[in-house]
């Protein structure tokens, strides 16, 4: 995985295309890739702690966030708080991690909103200015969309 995780970051650098990662019970082994070969892009469905969260962004990563921010047991507040807004990307990772109150059931693009909502409670922010900055933080990733 490793080796191919770092020729799909060679690849994005060839394309000048941001690289969107998933990262699942790998931290150390990700941040040091990371460290070594600084692409852009985003770690999609963050999930982990202060620590890797700054680690990332010092990266010049962005982090985005799903329905996972609306569970019970979510520790993502603290992360969400703490970090720059100007990292922040929203994402809905539909089919799965659907938002609460409708957990349980298949995810749709449209609840995208319920995890902005989230964010602009956890920050004491106004739901537009999430918006405004999220969309901007996207934009600024993925020039080729607009």
């Amino acid at each position: 995985q490793k080796k191919v995780f770092i020729e799909q970051i060679a690849l994005s650098k060839d394309l000048d295309l941001p690289i969107v990662i998933h990262n699942r019970n790998s931290n150390d082994d990700l941040v040091d890739i990371l460290v070594e070969h600084k692409p852009k892009g985003v770690v999609h469905c963050f999930s982990g702690d202060i620590s890797l969260a700054e680690k990332l962004i010092d990266l010049g990563l962005y982090l985005s966030f799903t329905g996972i921010i609306t569970f019970k047991n979510s520790k993502l507040s603290d992360v969400i708080k703490r970090i720059d807004i100007n990292q922040i990307m929203i994402e809905t990772d539909s089919p799965y991690l659907t938002p609460e109150p409708h957990r349980g059931k298949r995810n749709e693009p449209s609840y995208v909103k319920i995890i902005a909502e989230k964010i602009a409670e956890i920050r004491n922010m106004n739901i537009d200015s999430v918006v405004s900055t999220t969309t901007k933080n996207a934009f600024r990733l993925f020039k080729k969309i607009k």
